[in-house]
């Protein structure tokens, strides 16, 4: 690794931070890495000798995103290499999937390429049997549980050499080991360059979101990144008071991926922090999954952070139309494609390549891209091993997610996958379908879809759900609604911003029974149901709210409404059913332990949150407590 890894004392973490972890991994693994990067490199130089001997005197190369003729003897190992049709691949060198066979079998027994795959690549000295690892992928879910992909690990080196890591960089990390962007990039890449990690609970960070940034300033951090929520979340922390004293010139590298990046979130935060230091310029955008080991594309230092101005009517319609106007889409670039990846634009409906000014599924082919799904062989056909039609070029990752290339970099337009992402956290629909259809007898199992739509630039999650014959709306309706909002608030702590009740049947299905949510998302927006009841979360604000009894109960109406963004609040109203979440929890939670100095109320009302329930439950922790005074001389016994 090159240096040892210092070891602060968990006695100067908490001191610091809080509510920091005292987590520190085994130098074992650092060492073990070390040792595996030796071996590997040997047999990379053995395979390379191998490679030369096969090719003429030029090879077909992948460099920069494209294939490009490179003499025989300038190859190194990494490289990704076109071979011909019947070539035996020399053991050591990895397929990306040139054959039917396992990827096991295909990488190491030197199996002939077959014919119709003559494009398959061959990546220099990467077997697939030094190293691998697995990781956790949300974008399939079986019985309402991820699964593992198994990737392999030489992701590592690319990343490292795109964002410059080195035994000299300092990550700090909040993001959970669970998801692949905090395992890789706050976990696995310090312990792969040799560099220090500093780490801190997901929970710390949400509780007080400037620790982040503090730690970033204690510990001289370079390397740190989150999703765009947190930046968003950050920028309305500066507005609401003095900052602590920040010191953000050594973060040189602000990564942001994970979800859906907007131009606003960059440019606010930047300007909010620019006293205290922070670069605009350290903006890195990125763009990847667990499925391809995290980053299919980043921004490179030589370039600068960016945006692309399109129309949003054409790119509705799948065309991308550069616009001056002032309501023009700012699509954030996500970079370039890693030099170790072939990314294709693809026609999802016809699996033909998209025209420059086309949007289209993004296809991935490359070393970092992982084997398949762990125990699940058909998810993994199906995502693993897609192939052109016309020129059968493949097999591909299928992404899943819509995009386009723009003078060489990565814009993302939208998502084909199902999977909803609500403030940087992923929700699975069947979940939440699962829950909603056993809220209320007159739903219907099997009958509803959880979707995700726009709204005013955020992600919001819609529930259309089929009502049983017996549902009657005069006497039904109130009641179905309020256990849904209720039921997904409590199980997933997520709010519901709108709920349609429609008749049964008309739900979009296909031919053999299977839920089809994009086109029940097309026909919400469309507004072609025929409701039974529909309910918006805006519709709420609109209700008179009842009046608080006390002063006590008018504060606690204020701090609702600051958290839950609305105008009016009535004290009988639930916190979730108003579009509280999780976060929003931590929020108030905060600003309930600020105004009045107790640390738990908010978690003991959870199940029952309004501003009444809130109330009773201080006013009984308030109240004063008798002092204890001399036990008053007992009376005389009477006398009979």
């Amino acid at each position: 690794m090159g240096s040892t890894m210092p070891s602060p004392s968990a006695a100067a973490l908490k001191a610091a931070m809080g509510e920091w972890i005292d987590f520190w991994v085994i130098l074992a693994v650092a060492v073990i890495n070390a040792v595996i990067g030796f071996v590997q490199e040997g047999r990379a130089e053995e395979a390379l000798a191998g490679i030369k001997a096969m090719l003429s005197s030029e090879a077909q190369v992948r460099r920069n995103g494209a294939w490009v003729s490179v003499p025989a003897d300038q190859l190194v190992p990494g490289d990704l290499v076109r071979v011909a049709p019947g070539s035996r691949v020399p053991a050591d060198l990895r397929l990306v999937e040139a054959s039917n066979l396992r990827v096991e079998e295909a990488a190491l027994t030197g199996e002939a390429v077959p014919a119709e795959k003559s494009l398959a690549a061959v990546a220099v000295g990467t077997g697939i049997g030094d190293r691998t690892s697995m990781l956790f992928s949300s974008s399939i879910v079986v019985a309402g549980q991820g699964v593992g992909v198994v990737t392999a690990t030489g992701a590592d080196a690319e990343i490292g050499r795109i964002l410059d890591y080195s035994k000299d960089s300092v990550v700090v990390s909040w993001l959970p080991h669970h998801h692949d962007f905090g395992l890789v990039n706050g976990l696995l890449q310090p312990l792969y360059s040799g560099g220090v990690c500093y780490l801190m609970s997901s929970t710390a960070f949400l509780k007080r979101p400037l620790r982040w940034l503090q730690a970033i300033t204690r510990y001289g951090g370079t390397h740190s990144g989150a999703p765009n929520f947190a930046y968003e979340l950050l920028t309305k922390k500066a507005t609401e008071g003095p900052l602590p004293a920040l010191d953000l010139k050594t973060w040189c590298f602000a990564s942001c991926g994970a979800e859906p990046i907007r131009w606003e979130t960059l440019t606010n935060f930047a300007e909010a922090f620019a006293p205290c230091g922070f670069d605009f310029d350290s903006f890195y955008s990125a763009y990847g999954m667990a499925e391809a080991t995290l980053a299919t594309t980043v921004r490179r230092a030589s370039d600068v952070p960016r945006y692309l101005a399109v129309d949003g009517e054409a790119l509705s319609r799948g065309q991308v139309v550069v616009s001056q106007a002032a309501d023009a889409l700012k699509l954030v670039s996500c970079g370039r494609v890693s030099d170790d990846v072939c990314a294709e634009i693809v026609n999802p409906a016809n699996a033909t390549r998209c025209a420059a000014d086309e949007v289209g599924e993004i296809w991935i082919a490359g070393g970092s891209v992982a084997a398949g799904y762990w125990q699940r062989p058909q998810e993994t056909e199906v995502t693993f091993r897609a192939y052109l039609a016309d020129t059968h070029e493949g097999p591909f990752l299928r992404g899943g997610d819509l995009g386009f290339v723009w003078e060489g970099e990565v814009y993302i337009a939208g998502r084909i996958k199902d999977i909803i992402i609500i403030r940087g956290q992923n929700y699975y629909p069947q979940d939440i379908e699962w829950t909603v259809q056993r809220s209320h007898p007159k739903l219907r199992t099997d009958g509803g879809a959880a979707i995700a739509v726009d709204v005013d630039g955020s992600e919001q999650l819609v529930v259309v759900q089929e009502v049983e014959r017996g549902f009657d709306p005069a006497t039904d309706q109130d009641e179905a609604l309020d256990a849904i909002r209720r039921a997904i608030a409590e199980q997933h702590g997520v709010a519901v911003h709108g709920i349609q009740l429609v008749k049964r049947g008309m739900v979009p299905k296909t031919s053999s029974g299977k839920l089809q949510r994009q086109a029940t998302r097309a026909a919400y927006l469309a507004a072609e149901f025929e409701a039974v009841a529909d309910w918006k979360l805006d519709a709420e604000a609109e209700e008179a709210a009842s009046a608080p009894a006390d002063e006590l109960e008018a504060q606690l109406v204020a701090i609702f409404r600051q958290v839950l963004k609305t105008p009016t609040v009535g004290v009988g109203d639930n916190f979730f059913a108003r579009g509280g979440d999780s976060l929003g929890v931590v929020e108030l939670n905060l600003l309930i332990e600020e105004q009045f100095g107790q640390t738990d109320a908010v978690s003991a009302q959870v199940d029952n949150l309004t501003v009444a329930a809130l109330a009773a439950s201080l006013r009984a922790s308030l109240a004063p407590t008798a002092t204890p005074s001399s036990p008053a001389p007992a009376s005389p016994p009477s006398i009979p």
